[in-house]
């Protein structure tokens, strides 16, 4: 056992060193956890889209004109420049409103328009919200009964379709209030690599002293047998890498995140980590 008690002899004779090193350690550590709190926002983007307009502009069009310019970001082009300004993104839909939209609309039939696309998402976006207002508008003028609509009911359609547009979901995001359970999975990415990094230095710092010429001489010619002295300094390596893993992982959690300290996730973390630590010591 004299081997055992020399690891620990050395151990207390460097522990101005290995108290330094878990200090720089712990410290870094700890400030990436705290800078890497990850903030999710919401930002609404309107998509960008184009339109060639060959309507006569009556009011059911002019509507649905003003929608779109309320809901995308308008982008006027000339038709030459449609190919180009889809290859660059410069708008991600191009509609083409056919001169007879308001007969189509008031027919109650189901609006097909051609567009020209760039296949980004702000242009599925686009085609959403497009289709989202035909389909309302087409059941609104269904319960008029009628493909001849007086100018008082098409007024009427138009605020009805305008304030059922207007209604909207609000977004919450739940995922700006970081839960512990969170923290604890950021705190163990980084706190493992730390655990070994002090490990590792720490029983390289010792064994490098047992392999110091003077002392390796004596090894050699004493009656240890190489083997049982080897299997002597991987067990005092491994009880200091699981009693400082222990410690380590413990205090820190017991710090940060004790409201989550006996969670099944942090359980799992650290008996991972405490798992592993001895076999950093191993090769």
């Amino acid at each position: 056992m004299i081997i055992f008690k020399t690891f620990w002899r050395i151990m207390k004779r460097y522990w101005w060193i290995v108290a330094l090193y878990v200090v720089i350690l712990t410290s870094i550590s700890i400030l990436n956890l705290r800078s890497n709190s990850n903030q999710t926002t919401f930002t609404d983007e309107k998509p960008e889209i184009t339109i060639v307009d060959k309507t006569t502009h009556q009011p059911l069009t002019n509507n649905f004109l003003n929608y779109l310019s309320q809901t995308a970001e308008l982008v006027k082009l000339d038709e030459s420049q449609i190919t180009d300004a889809l290859f660059y993104q410069r708008t991600s839909l191009v509609v083409f409103l056919p001169e007879n939209l308001e007969t189509q609309i008031l027919s109650g039939q189901k609006i097909t328009l051609d567009y020209r696309t760039s296949g980004n998402y702000s242009a599925e976006l686009a085609k959403n919200l497009i289709s989202r207002y035909f389909e309302l508008q087409k059941s609104e003028i269904n319960l008029l009964h009628t493909q001849n609509p007086s100018h008082q009911q098409i007024n009427s359609l138009i605020n009805s379709i305008n304030q059922k547009l207007a209604i909207s979901p609000e977004v919450h995001l739940t995922t700006n209030n970081v839960t512990n359970l969170r923290k604890i999975s950021g705190y163990f990415n980084a706190a493992s690599y730390t655990i070994m990094a002090i490990i590792l230095y720490i029983t390289c710092l010792i064994n490098a002293t047992f392999n110091k010429t003077e002392i390796k001489k004596r090894t050699l010619v004493s009656s240890l047998h190489l083997k049982k002295y080897n299997l002597y300094l991987l067990f005092a390596n491994s009880i200091f890498s699981f009693l400082f893993s222990s410690l380590f992982s413990s205090h820190l959690l017991v710090t940060l995140f004790s409201a989550a300290l006996f969670s099944p996730l942090s359980s799992f973390y650290t008996c991972q980590t405490l798992y592993s630590s001895p076999f950093a010591v191993s090769h």
